[in-house]
């Protein structure tokens, strides 16, 4: 995470209380570092979201009088970086399992990227992560990385017998990444490595790695458990035995907690805020994927493409825009 995303964190001020109707809570968010306001009822939907406009003057600092304290000095940055360690704008890139990367909002026009030389191999991507360039890195099944306006820093290759590649994180300060396989193992590229979950037969698949803000990461199972190695015991997902199963996890921007959801939309926050989830929505839709904002929320998104923000922006998607193939990640930008 870059200092500039630190000092938005810092900036917001939140203000929480019923709407006259008293059916609705509702958030203000007041960013002065990044200029804008916005309004976020709790059904996720982004109501007001205004900007000052381009080349606007910043408000003027009050004048210091005698007896005024002097001003705080700046806060230290964090030592070491989150697992999303971009400037994010409130934006996000679906992925596609063929590649293809969608803006946000735009399902009918892929960006340009890696979408030909992943498609032309006959890979398909299963997992994304986000690099300091705002591009991001996608990995295969078989441990190839694809890189998108992103250092390519190639992959691995899997011994016989090892577990095909479930996910794969940034490692702090964004310069490398971390592939983690079905069977817990870990496989650092350009980053060190902090260990892997032993080699043993388990009822539960590994599902996803996010990074600590030590640059340790966490492995989370489909049954809620979390492993960490170089990072913080944070606990996990308690499931009753017929609930859907965990499928994906994403530490929060500074990296100090992190979300896992599951199939059906329930999301479980660790030293990380919740604001919401699917869970009293009985919606259908198989999610697939989770990535956080800029404003400590997140998006929820299934393999059609259709992104839930819960305390994030929320962008329309024209109900005719259709992904080329199943959508497999989301990274924010």
């Amino acid at each position: 995470m870059t200092a500039d995303a630190i000092r938005v964190r810092r900036a917001r001020v939140a203000i929480y209380g019923p709407v006259a109707t008293g059916v609705f809570g509702v958030l203000l968010v007041v960013a002065g570092a990044v200029g804008f306001t916005r309004l976020q009822f709790d059904d996720a939907r982004t109501h007001v979201d205004s900007a000052p406009p381009p080349g606007s003057a910043p408000a003027p600092a009050p004048a210091a009088s005698a007896s005024a304290p002097a001003p705080a000095a700046p806060a230290p940055a964090v030592s070491g970086s989150a697992s999303i360690s971009a400037p994010t704008q409130g934006r996000f890139l679906l992925v596609g399992a063929d590649a293809a990367l969608y803006a946000t909002g735009d399902l009918t026009n892929p960006r340009a990227g890696v979408s030909t030389p992943a498609g032309s191999a006959g890979r398909r991507i299963v997992a994304a992560a986000v690099a300091t360039t705002g591009g991001a890195w996608l990995a295969t099944a078989d441990g190839h990385v694809y890189a998108s306006k992103a250092a390519n820093l190639g992959g691995v290759t899997l011994p016989r017998g090892a577990a095909p590649i479930v996910g794969i994180a940034s490692a702090a300060g964004g310069h490398g990444y971390r592939l983690v396989g079905a069977d817990g193992h870990v496989y650092s590229i350009g980053a060190p490595g902090r260990g892997s979950l032993p080699r043993v037969k388990r009822a539960a698949r590994v599902v996803g790695i996010a990074t600590s803000v030590t640059d340790g990461y966490w492995i989370a199972l489909s049954d809620g458990t979390v492993a960490q190695f170089g990072a913080p015991a944070l606990g996990g997902m308690h499931l009753a035995p017929d609930a859907a199963r965990v499928v994906a996890i994403s530490a929060t921007l500074d990296g100090t907690g992190y979300w896992l959801t599951t199939a059906d939309g329930h999301v479980h926050a660790s030293d990380a805020p919740f604001r919401g989830d699917l869970a009293t929505k009985h919606v259908r839709d198989r999610i697939v994927a989770i990535a956080p904002s800029a404003m400590d929320g997140y998006w929820l998104t299934n393999a059609a493409g259709r992104v839930y923000a819960f305390g994030a922006p929320t962008f329309d998607t024209p109900p005719s825009a259709a992904p080329g193939s199943p959508i497999v990640a989301i990274v924010p930008y």
